[in-house]
């Protein structure tokens, strides 16, 4: 028997009543545990392995619905954050204030042309690459020089257990020790001196001594854009990208993306994979990165009826 639910769920009868069998007789092997102040053996407790026919029909019935209670708690704390727009302060007209065309969420944090030429997405675009730019100076600072040597096998004698070799650090700014950063923030930023270009992305790591660029380009778009938002930017800059390549040097592009309701595209996981972040800091870093945005689309929201606006000194 299966159900198909109106959330495009298909729930199964038989295979959730096998999987809270499974779960009751696991909670045979562990045994009656200690709830809150409540001693052990204050409440009588009916174990799968003794119940009859009647009990393990109403144990059953009970582990399904706390296990569907569970799954409903648990896609609540994931969909917190992003029903966290929802809070902000709705408009009492269709249309857009500055620009009098219809003032959908998405228009007003990522399509008024009036914002964009007032420098509103500016602002938050600068505000998420503070954030970036901090995130990779640090990993350049702290990253570690790895020189190639020759792996050697270690041979373990019969009787004797071996010794685990340390794990290499990964990612590229480990590979040199004289890269250099740039950020195209609160001044014009110039390219390196590889090749004449016009073109400022937004951060650029190189390493002369291993002759290697790395350019990161940030967008802060509608989620549903990101895809397009990631080829535009790949493309932009593959023709300075070959010139430098022509010239003897190691290049990468990576275009990345952040949500302007705070949810990161999978190219920012890959980026600070690339770079040597990982674990708990690229978590941490990730987090920081949608934060920042849904921060200054919030600001842009609660700011769409001034016609007019002027930034902050820190804002820039």
């Amino acid at each position: 028997m299966s159900l198909q639910c109106n959330h495009r769920r298909k729930w199964s009868a038989s295979k959730a009543v096998s999987e809270a069998e499974n779960r009751l007789r696991h909670k045979d092997i562990v045994g009656t545990v200690a709830v809150g102040r409540q001693g052990l053996g204050t409440s009588k407790s009916c174990y799968w392995k003794n119940a009859n026919t009647q009990e393990r029909r109403s144990l059953v019935q009970r582990e399904i619905k706390s296990r569907e209670e569970e799954n409903r708690q648990e896609k609540t704390v994931e969909l917190g954050s992003q029903g966290a727009w929802s809070r902000w302060k709705l408009s009492e007209t269709p249309d857009c204030p500055l620009c009098g065309n219809r003032g959908t969420l998405q228009h007003v944090l990522s399509g008024c042309n009036i914002a964009l030429t007032q420098g509103r997405y500016t602002r938050r675009h600068n505000q998420v690459l503070r954030e970036l730019a901090e995130v990779i100076e640090k990993q350049r600072k702290e990253a570690k020089h790895i020189r190639n040597k020759p792996i050697k096998i270690q041979f373990v004698k019969e009787g004797e257990v071996g010794q685990k070799s340390k794990k290499n650090i990964s990612g590229m700014l480990n590979q040199a020790k004289d890269w250099q950063l740039e950020v195209d923030l609160g001044k014009k930023m110039q390219f390196p001196d590889i090749v004449p270009t016009n073109l400022r992305p937004d951060m650029v790591l190189w390493s002369t001594s291993s002759k290697k660029v790395v350019i990161i380009e940030l967008t802060v778009p509608w989620e549903e854009r990101c895809g397009e938002a990631n080829e535009r930017k790949r493309a932009k800059y593959d023709g300075l990208l070959a010139e430098c390549r022509d010239r003897g040097w190691q290049t990468w592009n990576f275009p990345v993306e952040v949500g302007c309701r705070g949810f990161p595209a999978q190219s920012v996981w890959k980026m600070f994979s690339a770079v040597g972040v990982t674990g708990q800091n690229r978590r941490a870093a990730i987090k920081k990165l949608g934060l920042a945005a849904e921060k200054a689309s919030c600001w842009i929201w609660m700011e769409r009826h001034s016609s007019s606006w002027k930034p902050t000194t820190n804002a820039q």
